[in-house]
């Protein structure tokens, strides 16, 4: 496992040992930080159960078994749960130590807010409930939110920290469903701070290599960035190695962090850059490597950028980020979880190089 914190939870050969008893669930097994999250915890001898929404399409989650050593193969596991139903949630969070809420549904195309919002909170609330009624035996609950929970519709703000939410007025569908399925969390956390101990992650655009040959929607940026399809709007994205996100879902959940970690909201972020210096980069590494390329370079003005929101769902997604710089403040992360984040650079051309082999 090269991710820099994980190597140092590894090296605690004692709670490798304790690792062994205890089991995480990880909900939405099959996503793309889903993968990753479940990666590292087999290689710190979790024993971990993922859920899937239907268990008789192996082909959703048998890549695992693909990416994972064989000796690991046991520690694995899954349960059938879907974020749009309360059954299952109940068998699925039985006997387990820690879980990791990561699911949540993702459609820049749906037509009302309802579509997404409703299953995203309805799901939080399924398992967030499951884990109080198991509370004897769940120790710890890590939520998967998004940096779009703090900063999406605050256009006037350029500093972003865990105090600060959304304006959710000003905020799209997807935007929103993370922001009111994590004040759902924090409304069951309120409730229920006897019998349950939360903290969320809220990670920014998340990118790095795939551990499935599905690509993420995130990484699409890149690939239509990569392919000429996506001209740079006038507008900054937050940049964050899948693999360290993982890691901080890890860190968040341990033992010896229990009371640090309890409660709070950790911002996952390397570094934030405008999408034309984002397209810059991937030139000049690929100018000769990959000539072919056609990588916009030129940014759109504000007024091409509302034209072509008008017919492109992904840019009226981000319209309402025209022309705002922000940078997410990591600086809680680095001093409760020791977080060492891989740098953007890297982040990026792993997550080019993979799309490219895989073909545009």
């Amino acid at each position: 496992m090269n991710n820099l914190n994980i190597q140092r939870l590894a090296k605690n050969v004692q709670q490798l040992a304790l690792n062994s008893k205890y089991t995480v669930l990880v909900t939405g097994a099959n996503g793309f930080l889903s993968s990753h999250i479940i990666q590292q915890l087999l290689h710190l001898n979790y024993k971990v159960r993922g859920t899937v929404r239907n268990l008789a399409d192996k082909k959703k989650y048998s890549h695992f078994y693909e990416i994972i050593p064989q000796q690991f193969h046991n520690n694995l596991s899954f349960a059938q749960a879907d974020l749009s139903s309360e059954e299952g949630w109940d068998e699925a969070v039985k006997d387990c130590r820690y879980v990791l809420h990561v699911a949540s549904p993702f459609n820049y195309e749906a037509k009302t807010p309802e579509e997404i919002i409703n299953p995203a909170v309805l799901g939080t609330r399924y398992v967030l409930n499951a884990c109080v009624k198991h509370s004897q035996t769940i120790k710890k609950v890590v939520l998967t939110s998004s940096g779009k929970a703090i900063f999406e519709g605050n256009t006037q703000r350029v500093h972003f920290d865990e105090s600060i939410w959304q304006n959710y007025e000003n905020s799209g569908y997807y935007g929103q469903s993370k922001y009111f399925a994590e004040k759902e969390a924090w409304k069951i956390y309120e409730e229920n701070k006897d019998k349950l101990n939360l903290s969320t992650i809220n990670p920014t655009l998340i990118l790095g290599p795939s551990l499935s040959k599905y690509l993420s929607a995130s990484q699409g940026v890149i690939t239509n960035l990569l392919n000429g399809k996506l001209i740079p709007q006038p507008i900054t994205f937050g940049i964050v190695d899948v693999r360290d996100v993982a890691a901080a879902h890890i860190l968040a959940m341990q033992d010896d962090l229990f009371e640090v970690t309890r409660g709070k909201r950790y911002i996952t972020c390397s570094q934030s850059m405008w999408v034309k210096d984002i397209a810059a980069v991937l030139k000049e590494y690929y100018q000769d490597k990959q000539p072919q390329l056609q990588i916009n370079t030129k940014e759109l003005t504000h007024e091409e950028f509302v034209a072509k929101a008008q017919s492109l769902p992904i840019y009226k997604e981000t319209l309402r980020m025209s022309g705002q710089y922000f940078i997410m403040d990591n600086t809680q992360s680095l001093k409760d979880l020791g977080m060492q984040y891989i740098q953007a650079y890297h982040t990026l051309i792993e997550t080019s190089d993979e799309i490219i082999k895989y073909g545009l």
